[in-house]
């Protein structure tokens, strides 16, 4: 072999053999961190889904483990064995429970949920969809004392924008507050103060009916099959298997809005209007630039100008234009005067 062929080949060896045995970035450091990141992420989502059983009093089962989990037996075996074994975890026969560590870690992880959703529905453009999505893998990266910035830098919220309460950074869980909708009765009159967002199937279709917690609502109907209900200016349906994931508060005199009222979109071009509010399903960045728009409660808005598709459409407020597409005004109400012009006519 010629000399130059030998240390060409010395080498190719020599960086191959780097590359794989490097001890940060080669391929045995990455292979063993990607195990090591899979295992973590299964133990706390071991420890979530525990905390979870024992909070809706289900039992906490192997079975119920390896279902929800989507593993297989014995991988739910060996999660059980692995958190009692660094003592996350008691069991006592088929029993199983969280100890106080296991309990104080499952309630940082989901801080670390709550929060990002929190983060993602007021501060990013994020669709409601993918917020719990894209918290389901936030959760698992976010240290304490970064959550503790995150919760600080949005204002340490109480609540998720679910609805959900949000466990604080010394590991404790607020009460949960609320009943589910399927417990109420014609014409009472409630907030939403939660939306289950799991299973996702269930989550969408609330989602497209319209509903987001903040929303007032007076029940029409309740029936085997289905809830009636008058919200935003309209009447929604709702399935009543879909009501145990809707819970709702009753709502204070001073805070329900009693006048009549309609919705942006409806007046027409040169016809004014009061605003009384903004939907509460406007949120962050895009609530606090219609605030700056001067769309506050009180405030007179009229349509001069409808472009040429329809949307958006251009409003005079406070001597300016401003264009809003039709889906904004759709969120924003306005005073409805029509009934009582009608009743003076």
């Amino acid at each position: 072999m010629e000399p130059i062929t030998a240390i060409i080949i010395g080498f190719i060896v020599l960086a191959v053999s780097a590359f794989v045995i490097w001890p940060q970035n080669g391929l045995i450091a990455i292979w063993k961190r990607y195990i090591w990141n899979a295992k973590k992420v299964l133990i706390e989502d071991g420890l979530k889904l525990l905390y979870q059983l024992e909070e809706t009093k289900v039992a906490v089962t192997v079975q119920n483990i390896e279902k929800a989990l989507t593993i297989s037996s014995s991988k739910a075996n060996e999660l059980v064995a692995q958190l009692e074994k660094i003592g996350l975890i008691t069991t006592v026969g088929n029993k199983i429970e969280l100890s106080t560590e296991g309990r104080n870690y499952s309630l940082q992880v989901i801080r670390n949920h709550r929060l990002w959703e929190k983060y993602l529905a007021d501060e990013t453009g994020t669709k409601e969809i993918d917020w719990h999505i894209e918290a389901e893998h936030a959760e698992h990266t976010l240290t304490p004392a970064q959550a503790d910035e995150l919760a600080a830098k949005i204002g340490n919220p109480l609540v998720d924008p679910h609805g959900d309460p949000i466990p604080t950074a010394d590991g404790v869980m607020p009460d949960r507050k609320g009943i589910p909708i399927t417990e109420l009765s014609e014409n009472d009159y409630v907030e939403i103060i939660h939306l289950e967002d799991e299973p996702t199937e269930v989550y969408e279709q609330l989602i497209d009916a319209g509903l987001y917690p903040g929303m007032h609502l007076r029940i029409k109907s309740l029936d085997d099959k289905y809830i009636q209900f008058d919200a935003d200016g309209k009447s929604i349906e709702v399935k009543s298997e879909f009501g145990q994931n809707i819970s709702v508060a009753s709502v204070k005199l001073e805070e329900r809005i009693e006048k009549h009222f309609r919705i942006l979109s409806t007046l027409k071009v040169g016809e004014s209007g009061k605003v009384v509010g903004i939907s509460s399903a406007i949120r962050g960045k895009q609530r606090r630039r219609l605030l700056d728009f001067g769309l506050i409660p009180g405030t007179t808005i009229t349509p001069r100008l409808v472009s040429f598709s329809g949307d958006p459409v251009a409003y005079t407020i406070r001597g300016t234009s401003i264009a809003l597409r039709n889906e904004q005004a759709n969120m924003i109400f306005i005073e409805d005067d029509r009934k009582e012009k009608t009743e003076n006519e």
